[in-house]
């Protein structure tokens, strides 16, 4: 980046590309920890639901019925 700095108005168009990359990426990342909030507060809803239920299944649910609950929302998360 600093010989790009140190070339002056040539570097102009190279410079503004590289922001351009860097804010593309920045935006994908800020996009993906927002899916993963949406999925924490669904899990938290989820937690507190069954939590407070009298319905001793949903209390006593195993992690595979957790992951069927939670499987569509997954589909929609990348992972690095």
């Amino acid at each position: 980046m600093s010989l790009l700095l140190n070339s002056g108005g040539e570097s102009l168009r190279e410079r503004r590309d590289l922001l351009l990359e860097h804010d593309s990426f920045i935006k994908k990342k800020v996009q993906r920890y927002q899916k993963l909030s949406q999925l924490i507060e669904k899990k938290l809803d989820f937690y507190n639901d069954a939590l407070s239920s009298d319905d001793e299944s949903v209390r006593c649910m195993d992690y595979a019925m957790e992951w069927e609950h939670f499987r569509n929302i997954l589909g929609g998360i990348e992972h690095d």
